[in-house]
């Protein structure tokens, strides 16, 4: 859904997709209004797998510059997009307010390094271990979760209204 690289999922679907940011004559630019978990987490990785390879070809100055930015990246999911109630990392609308759906790429968080360890411990034991949200169970045998989640990590938590049964 508009190149979030996760078309099947019903975590974008709804109505926070601007179509008309920008227009000139046939041409529009449109822009998705929500501070994205996923996202934001993917351009810290980004930035800091460019770094690498700027180290490796000598370039100190794309290094730190590379760096920072995921660095400064970073300190944005930190500072915004943990969601204390829920216990995760949550997109975000542009007024501020959550958005409730949650999906995997919260997790993408813990890969940009913005967790805290205990944010990270609780994010695996009341979600991902969770049989009503993400249902991988703790030894990988599917013990305690329904009948209806038993595949690995699905697009959207269990109890989701989207979720397929």
């Amino acid at each position: 859904r508009y190149e979030s690289g996760l078309d099947n999922s019903p975590m974008y679907d709804g109505a926070f997709f601007n179509a008309t940011v920008a227009v000139d004559g046939a041409f529009a630019v449109g822009q998705m209004e929500l501070y994205d978990v996923g996202m934001a987490s993917m351009f810290v990785q980004e930035a800091e797998s460019l770094s690498e390879l700027a180290r490796l070809l000598g370039r100190a100055d794309d290094v730190a510059a590379l760096s920072a930015r995921a660095a400064a990246q970073r300190a944005l999911i930190k500072a915004h997009l943990w969601d204390a109630e829920s216990g995760i990392f949550v997109n975000r609308f542009w007024n501020g307010t959550f958005y409730r759906r949650i999906s995997p790429t919260s997790f993408y968080a813990l890969m940009a390094g913005a967790a805290t360890d205990e944010q990270a411990a609780a994010m695996v034991e009341q979600w991902l271990h969770s049989p009503e949200r993400f249902c991988i169970a703790k030894d990988g045998d599917m013990q305690g979760n329904h009948d209806d989640c038993y595949w690995g990590l699905p697009s959207i938590q269990r109890s989701d209204p989207a979720f397929p049964p």
